[in-house]
């Protein structure tokens, strides 16, 4: 769904704009055009346009237009849009579809594995369903959207970004791996309706199992920027993660064993000096 403006600041003939939110965000409903489905069917006596914000599954949505034809509200309250739907869970390394944050990306160019130098845009929608753990386990109250949210969507775009930047290699995915990230976040994002963009580069020195990027994710919501995130990562072919994951796992078994009771990391990491160093760093 895209991004929507209330026209009633212009047009004082329009109705106002309701937002219907899931059970996640209680605290949210102190604001008056926000409100659960409960309050909308029990207390709306004005006219009012009703979009879904977080929370609100498609089939919530669906219920919630049968229950409103059907009600003597159905003059009043009129429906708008639909619900964001999750991205499939596989491609942003999930398991619990709840935990999804993004609807599918869109590529600008609408040209799907072409590399190159230049920017690749993608565009998706922030998806927040009801039960995400991120919400539930989030002390300080849902009027926000919390900070780790955001940076999990943001991570989320860029997994599934990648594998459409690169070529595919034969029978392996590409997987994108970050070695570098930073956050900055300008303004709270509330439960309604907010968008992602993203643009991933090439920055050079590409290998067939190996490709050092770069990404930058903006969330904007209401005509303006609310927070923004770099990345610096490497898409590497499925096969070569496993190599690398094995080769690191038996580096670091190897050390635990050999050093028991030393002060581990006594300083700064130290940055790769080598080619071969650089090149099996994720």
């Amino acid at each position: 769904m895209g991004e929507h403006t209330s026209n009633a600041a212009r047009d004082p003939a329009l109705p106002p704009v309701l937002w219907v939110v899931g059970p996640d965000f209680a605290a949210s409903r102190s604001h008056p055009t926000t409100v659960t489905v409960e309050r909308l069917l029990s207390g709306r006596t004005t006219a009012a346009r009703v979009r879904p914000g977080f929370g609100i599954s498609p089939q919530q949505w669906q219920d919630l237009a049968t229950s409103i034809a059907h009600s003597p509200r159905a003059a009043l309250l009129h429906l708008e849009g639909a619900p964001e739907a999750g991205v499939d869970a596989a491609r942003v390394l999930k398991h619990d579809p709840r935990n999804v944050l993004i609807t599918d990306p869109l590529r600008a160019d609408g040209r799907d594995h072409q590399t190159s130098t230049g920017t690749m845009a993608f565009d998706a929608g922030l998806a927040v369903p009801d039960g995400t753990e991120m919400i539930l386990d989030h002390t300080i109250g849902q009027r926000h959207v919390p900070g780790m949210l955001i940076i999990e969507a943001m991570i989320q775009l860029v997994t599934a970004a990648v594998p459409r930047c690169l070529p595919a290699d034969g029978a392996d995915d590409w997987i994108g791996v970050m070695h570098g990230c930073s956050f900055s976040f300008s303004h709270f994002t509330f439960p309604i309706t907010a968008r992602l963009h993203a643009a991933l580069r090439v920055t050079g020195g590409a290998s067939t199992h190996r490709v050092p990027m770069t990404a930058e994710v903006t969330l904007c919501q209401a005509h303006r920027e609310t927070a923004v995130g770099l990345f610096a990562l490497n898409a590497f072919s499925s096969a070569r993660i496993s190599e690398i994951e094995r080769s690191q796992e038996a580096g670091a078994l190897d050390r635990a064993a050999g050093v028991e009771g030393a002060t581990p990391c006594p300083g700064p990491a130290r940055q790769p000096t080598t080619a071969s160093e650089r090149t099996a760093s994720p």
